[in-house]
């Protein structure tokens, strides 16, 4: 039996310069697999070649966050997940997620590390990419949120939610 589809809203605020910088190093360029082949396990780069045959996907990493509020919520992600990027106030971007894994050294060598000294080091390829502009007011009323809810940290929508939206 396959599992049900989930979203998975990513917080990504491009207004933010080093999540802008983010974007556009490893989302708008895609990442050359081969170039990091060296700091991943031998079992995930097979996986990468397979899923991306041109050798290079769009990837993206979530810290574990203050207190690792995000590890619960990263450690349910899973391939077939759909993920959609929020800022600004709407959604702007969404893909499948195809694969996902834990690379502190290729997250260090992609992004750097954040002020606090952490890595994006939860990582993920994403497939199907596709950009939207959906305000998220429209959101909150689709999914019965309050008026003034955002997407602070990575949320995993239920299945409920997952399907209405």
């Amino acid at each position: 039996m396959s599992q049900p589809m989930r979203i998975i809203m990513q917080p990504a605020s491009r207004a933010k310069k080093v999540v802008n910088q983010h974007y556009l190093d490893t989302i708008a360029n895609p990442v050359v697999i081969e170039n990091y082949a060296h700091l991943l396990d031998s079992q995930v780069v097979d996986q990468l070649g397979t899923l991306f045959p041109d050798g290079s996907a769009p990837m993206w990493g979530v810290a574990p966050g203050k207190r690792n509020v995000n590890v619960s919520e990263i450690k349910k992600m899973r391939a077939g997940d759909w993920v959609v990027f929020t800022g600004e106030n709407k959604l702007y971007l969404g893909g499948t997620i195809a694969l996902t894994w834990h690379s502190k050294d290729m997250a260090q060598q992609l992004w750097d590390s954040g002020d606090d000294g952490s890595t994006w080091k939860f990582m993920y390829a994403i497939s199907g990419i596709q950009g939207f502009d959906i305000p998220i007011q429209e959101v909150r009323k689709l999914l019965n949120w309050t008026e003034n809810r955002n997407v602070m940290n990575v949320t995993i929508l239920g299945e409920d939610d997952s399907d209405t939206l």
